[in-house]
């Protein structure tokens, strides 16, 4: 049997045990986690080890409550700009984005996202393959990769079209104001919206709720809603080809 795993800082992140239950607080830079492969891999240990921990049965992903990093995504990108730097920052990031978002759809524990403030729209998929999202009454979603010329990471578009259409999908991935909470509630995909002061709270009570439920029934549940997903490898391949080709055109332009 896997040892049982315990609290843990990173360099990204805070992850503290509470039972059955794995809370994992990011720190306020979350780009910090996609520009340093070595924060990556940290992050990416810690949930195998706690995807192989019987015990736990349910993941809390809660976001910064500060500014997600809008400015250090958009300082991020100008260094990726640069003439012969823009292949290798890109492919980092894109790496980070697409290791987390594989990893929330595989892992047989529920997992619940806690976002609040304003979420970078790269965020978007990773927070859409979360199992259950609460959000404060504060979340808006910025989308500074048109800017550039990008299209968001992250399996936004892949994630979002399956849930609101092609239409709305659009509107929202090109909106160039932020989307603010009514928008993101028509959409259908956010199960609990609380206060700012009460995100933490509720996201524990939401994990409790479905820690005691049966762990194998949940698993198996999970692997049933998911089965829609079973393209998402695939789907993040082509997108880094397609971001890949964006990147480059906009090093170039720039250089």
């Amino acid at each position: 049997m896997a040892r049982e795993v315990g609290n843990f800082e990173g360099g990204a992140f805070v992850a503290e045990r509470q039972d059955g239950i794995v809370l994992v607080r990011f720190k306020e830079n979350q780009m910090v986690l996609s520009a340093d492969l070595r924060m990556v891999e940290e992050l990416i240990a810690y949930l195998h080890q706690v995807d192989v921990d019987d015990s736990v049965r349910v993941i809390v992903a809660i976001g910064s409550d500060a500014d997600t990093g809008k400015e250090e995504y958009v300082k991020f990108l100008e260094r990726a700009f640069r003439p012969g730097r823009g292949e290798v920052l890109a492919k980092r990031m894109f790496n980070a984005f697409d290791q987390f978002l594989l990893q929330t759809v595989a892992t047989e524990k529920f997992v619940i996202c806690a976002a609040r403030g304003v979420v970078l729209m790269d965020y978007l998929g990773i927070m859409l393959a979360c199992d259950y999202g609460v959000y404060a009454d504060n979340v808006t979603l910025a989308n500074p990769h048109l800017d550039f010329g990008l299209v968001p990471k992250a399996g936004a578009a892949y994630l979002l079209s399956r849930i609101a259409g092609r239409g709305r999908t659009y509107d929202l991935l090109l909106s160039e104001e932020p989307v603010p909470l009514d928008d993101i509630i028509d959409l259908g995909f956010v199960d609990e919206i609380v206060s700012v002061a009460e995100i933490e709270d509720a996201a524990i009570e939401a994990a409790r709720r479905f820690a005691a439920k049966p762990a194998a029934t949940v698993a198996a549940l999970k692997k049933l809603v998911n089965y829609s997903l079973r393209d998402l490898a695939a789907y993040l391949d082509h997108e880094n080809k397609v971001l890949d080709r964006l990147v480059l055109q906009a090093a170039h332009g720039s250089g």
